[in-house]
């Protein structure tokens, strides 16, 4: 078991470098299919030994081989928590399609929370495709679709009121309450997502405001708190699905 586990991790590890890739580029709006990964200090171009997950960095010391200029950290994250999510959905679904789909959702839902939490902005075209992703998922294992759009309508019309009576949420934490009321099978889950998200939100906006890294008046990006919720929810879920299922 242990190859599996290792070649999953490095698998996981190759999109956590991808969607750091993507993440930079969009950004930048720089090309991030057909463009060659180079160095962003001396635009030497990197060759496939270059790019080994996590191994070239800690070979390099998180700089680059050719000038010397340190790497941000932030591509050693993606590429670790890529592989852990990755293994996390081997440990729920084993070696199927809901191991393929269940790991590039919650890897969308890492990209929304990194994007939300550094730009302050949720990508409509993010929210459509772990959308797209939940429809198949849903299909594939014979999920009501009506039913879950039902409980995505609930939720998008709780926080488009939050919305619009406070204007503390933008509108792509919207747009994501509706993709994450679509992860809810009952009402049951629906208020676990809810619950949790804003739970987990009060409590690390009560630490920063304790240690003074912000005030009373600052906002807080919701959305790395929504995309927590749904994937507690797809966790506990499945876990309360095979418990269901051996009673």
């Amino acid at each position: 078991m242990l190859p599996i586990f290792f070649l999953i991790f490095i698998l996981g590890a190759s999109f956590g470098s991808f969607f750091s890739l993507f993440y930079r580029r969009r950004e930048r709006g720089e090309d991030f299919i057909l463009k060659k990964s180079y160095c962003e200090s001396c635009n030497r171009k990197l060759k496939f030994f270059d790019l080994v997950p996590i191994f070239s960095y800690i070979k390099n010391r998180g700089t680059c081989k050719y000038c010397g200029s340190k790497i941000p950290r932030d591509l050693l994250y993606f590429e670790i928590i890529y592989g852990l999510i990755f293994l996390l959905n081997l440990s729920l679904y084993g070696l199927t399609i809901n191991f393929i789909i269940r790991s590039l959702e919650i890897s969308l839902l890492f990209l929304i929370s990194y994007t939300d939490l550094k730009t302050g902005y949720i990508y409509t075209m993010d929210n459509i495709f772990l959308f797209i992703l939940e429809i198949v998922f849903q299909i594939i294992n014979k999920i009501n679709i009506f039913a879950s759009l039902k409980f995505g309508l609930i939720f998008f019309g709780i926080f488009l009121l939050i919305h619009l009576l406070t204007r503390a949420m933008g509108f792509g934490d919207v747009e994501l309450s509706l993709v994450g009321g679509f992860f809810a099978r009952d009402f049951f889950s629906l208020l676990r997502i809810f619950t949790s998200s804003f739970t987990l939100a009060a409590c690390f906006g009560l630490i920063l405001i304790f240690f003074r890294k912000k005030s009373l008046k600052e906002s807080l990006p919701f959305g790395p708190f929504l995309a927590l919720g749904i994937l507690i929810e797809i966790v506990l879920g499945e876990n309360l699905w095979r418990f269901y299922t051996f009673i």
